[in-house]
């Protein structure tokens, strides 16, 4: 129900913000460091985005400085800003 939820309430940027988030507050014992569960052109499909589209919305968050990203490793820079966009609240240009 969640994910009908996200695909037809948030906006692309939206939902891969609230992915990272999540996968961040639930490792957030593990420091500020995530690592992507499975492909990029997976995560993209699981939330039904292209590809492309996956990879823009990451550069996104690498511009506005909440993450950094090397291959399937993402750097968590601001936790709360991510929670932000996922929610709308926050917008990116």
């Amino acid at each position: 129900m969640r994910d009908l939820e996200s695909c037809c309430l948030q906006n692309s940027l939206q939902r891969i913000a609230q992915y990272v988030y999540t996968l961040g507050y639930h490792c957030a014992h593990k420091g500020n460091h995530i690592e992507l569960p499975a492909s990029k052109a997976v995560v993209a499909s699981l939330l039904n985005l292209s590809p492309e589209t996956f990879s823009r919305g990451l550069h996104q968050l690498v511009a506005a400085r909440y993450i950094s990203i090397e291959r399937r490793k993402v750097q968590l820079h601001d936790l709360e800003a991510l929670k932000g966009v996922a929610s709308g609240a926050v917008q990116l240009t």
